[in-house]
């Protein structure tokens, strides 16, 4: 349980929450290129636990929390409910326990997570059709959420869109300032039929004008 101080003369706010730390010991901020970034890894680590946990939870970029880092951090929602806020310390939090090293935190609100609906399991043929894969990578402004982009993929690619992931996110050299690429790997499939080099190009065009209508997206 934590405890939070409300105004003169009231009891203190009691909520039930679980915390999780991660640290890397290699370089001296999270955003430094290496294998996975601690902050990618501690997303994923949470996402992946409450999908296990029958949740359908979202990502938003951006935290009100004090001991996170502004730009970055942001909360897991499930439903209506903030269920987590995850990022990297703040520096003076981390200075304040004399920590040295990038460190990701992901605290959960145990309250909200009970009140949040679970995801109902649905079951689907396998299909017996290869699937196709393609990867479109993109340049887009620094400030657009990758979670934002996934969503927008799923919802234009429509039912023939497998599964969605971001594999590659670049700053650098050729990629213009205030812009980064991400690239994304989309694995589609029908199950009455293989799909046909036309329907995947079509596919991939909605998709291509979508991002670009909706975030100015440019197509690497």
């Amino acid at each position: 349980a934590t405890f939070v101080a409300r105004g003169a003369g009231e009891l203190p706010l009691e909520a039930e929450q679980a915390a999780a730390l991660w640290s890397e010991p290699r370089g001296a901020s999270l955003w430094e290129p290496r294998d996975v970034p601690v902050f990618f890894r501690a997303k994923g680590a949470a996402e992946n636990a409450l999908a296990d946990l029958g949740y359908a939870a979202s990502f938003r970029a951006g935290s009100s929390e004090p001991f996170l880092h502004p730009g970055a951090s942001g909360e897991l929602h499930v439903g209506d409910e903030t269920v987590a806020a995850l990022g990297e310390l703040h520096p003076e939090t981390a200075a304040a326990f004399e920590l040295d090293v990038p460190v990701a935190v992901l605290v959960l609100d145990l309250g909200a997570l009970a009140r949040a609906p679970r995801t109902q399991p649905r079951y689907r043929d396998l299909s017996r059709q290869p699937k196709v894969r393609r990867d479109l990578a993109f340049l887009l402004d620094e400030d657009v959420a990758a979670g934002d982009v996934l969503e927008a993929i799923r919802k234009t690619a429509g039912p023939v869109l497998q599964s969605v992931t971001v594999f590659d996110r670049y700053e650098g050299r050729g990629v213009p300032p205030g812009k980064r690429s991400l690239a994304f790997r989309l694995e589609l499939q029908r199950s009455d039929k293989t799909l046909t080099d036309t329907e995947v190009s079509r596919i991939v065009e909605r998709v291509v004008k979508d991002l670009s209508q909706r975030f100015g997206g440019e197509l690497r």
